[in-house]
């Protein structure tokens, strides 16, 4: 189940258990966000990284950019990286041979090298 954002994954996750289904045994959960608690649950869950300062940055870039002339309606789209974090709530784990923790602080310093 992919669900629209950490937070709601993460009842996702409460309501799964409730129901005794097993995760990721019975049903896979991944969440959108990379909320620091994610790495923390039970099982830790797998999400999708995006820089949330970035975005806001961006944000407000386009929104002084913007003149008095410039048409309400008219729609720019922009494209910022995202990054699938892997956790155990999806049934599959890091690359081989590596530590989940290790992985995620190697992500977060913007490397996956050994």
């Amino acid at each position: 189940m992919f669900v629209g954002n950490d937070h709601m994954a993460i009842g996702v996750l409460g309501a799964l258990e409730d129901a005794r289904v097993v995760v990721p045994a019975e049903m896979a959960v991944v969440g959108f966000d990379d909320i620091p608690m994610a790495r923390y649950l039970t099982p830790p869950l797998t999400t999708v990284h995006v820089d949330i300062f970035r975005m806001g940055q961006r944000a407000m870039e386009l929104l002084l950019e913007r003149g008095p002339e410039t048409d309400p309606t008219q729609v720019r789209r922009e494209v910022l990286p995202a990054t699938l974090v892997v956790r155990s709530s999806c049934g599959a784990s890091a690359p081989s041979g590596d530590d989940p923790v290790a992985w995620d602080r190697r992500r977060a310093a913007g490397s996956t090298r050994r």
